[in-house]
């Protein structure tokens, strides 16, 4: 029988998540691997890039599964499909036509100085706040500034209300220092809040006041937002929590 591993990572600094493949690449496993890759990219991060220095792909076939990844759900913004670890052999034309879209790198550092170029080139709003009561609304301001900057005036206000429920959860659960970011991605306003605590995110289903501007908890992020979700950090304590709102 055919075996394929994968072995996921991620790098939450350059907002990309690495997948090392190892075995052989079938059609039997492209099932296993599509659904990994999808739950990778359902994460939203700029890239994620495929490592096949430890795979071996048997079949033009097989090849196809990168194609049909990248072309993911409409309703979340552009995460790029990128292979490092690759041969001369991915230039030939019936290996390029199974890939379609998806680039190749010979490297891993190729194709992460690949991903930093695509991220210098879309506009972006990085913060970063200590725990702090005013944190919150420093936050919600200066994403409204950013948001009437590049156009997304009519955004702003539910763009405000996502950020202060996330900078609010971190600061009172986490405790610690906060770093935001805003970042236009596709048709997607993509929002990004990271802070020191190891404790997950929960969806609370309590009653909420609409008459407070913060507080009032994730249930109104999921209630305005296309999709959130968060990611542990894996170099130490801390996670991510991000959120997306539709431009249009």
């Amino acid at each position: 029988m055919t075996v394929l591993t994968s072995t996921v990572s991620r790098d939450l600094d350059a907002d990309v998540t690495f997948v090392d493949l190892n075995g052989r690449l079938a059609v039997g496993t492209t099932a296993t691997i599509r659904s990994e890759l999808l739950k990778c990219i359902a994460e939203c991060p700029v890239a994620v890039i495929v490592d096949m220095s430890g795979c071996v792909a048997e079949t033009l076939t097989a090849l196809t599964v990168f194609r049909t990844v990248a072309r993911h759900h409409a309703q979340q913004p552009s995460v790029a499909v990128l292979l490092c670890g690759t041969d001369d052999s991915f230039q030939q034309a019936s290996v390029r036509a199974a890939l379609g879209p998806v680039p190749t790198f010979a490297s891993r550092s190729d194709a992460r100085l690949a991903v930093a170029a695509v991220r210098a080139r879309q506009r972006r709003l990085t913060l970063r706040y200590g725990p702090t009561l005013d944190a919150p609304s420093e936050a919600r301001l200066a994403v409204a500034d950013a948001c009437d900057r590049w156009g997304l005036s009519a955004l702003a206000a539910v763009a405000m209300l996502v950020t202060s429920e996330l900078v609010t959860n971190a600061v009172r659960h986490a405790g610690t220092a906060v770093s935001v970011e805003a970042s236009v991605r596709g048709p997607f306003l993509h929002l990004r809040v990271r802070d020191g605590s190891d404790l997950a995110p929960v969806l609370s289903v309590e009653p909420s006041d609409p008459t407070r501007d913060h507080g009032r908890g994730l249930p109104i992020v999921a209630s305005h937002c296309t999709a959130w979700g968060h990611v542990a950090n894996p170099t130490g304590h801390g996670k991510l929590v991000w959120a997306t709102l539709r431009v249009d």
